[in-house]
């Protein structure tokens, strides 16, 4: 029987979840809402848990996991991140550049700003 492999790839600016076998997304984002709920002072675990639902076309649940996230960790720069992205994605054009501002302010400008 063929092991079953999943990881995270957190590659700068942007994670995924990279399956490996028969693909159980579905399984690995209730097992990262686990962790994030057990952790709730880990800004990284409600990180990685939105990136597990973005990976399953869950962007809208992703970016109010992460919202809930920005509100208990401040400016968490992975948060802001990933909130710009996904919002980028989704077409929500104005939150993105919002969110973009608040890495801006944050940090100086974004590598990597909403298309």
């Amino acid at each position: 029987m063929r092991q079953q492999r999943q990881f995270l790839i957190h590659d700068g600016n942007r994670a995924r979840i990279d399956m490996r076998g028969n693909g159980r997304a579905e399984i690995l984002s209730v097992e990262f809402e686990r962790a994030a709920k057990a952790a709730p002072g880990s800004a990284r675990y409600s990180y990685v848990w939105a990136v597990a639902l973005d990976s399953v076309g869950q962007t809208s649940r992703a970016i109010e996991v992460l919202s809930a996230a920005e509100k208990a960790h401040g400016g968490n720069r992975e948060i802001l991140e990933a909130l710009m992205s996904f919002h980028a994605k989704a077409g929500h054009r104005d939150a993105a550049a919002s969110y973009e501002r608040k890495l801006q302010n944050r940090t100086g400008p974004s590598p990597n700003p909403p298309e």
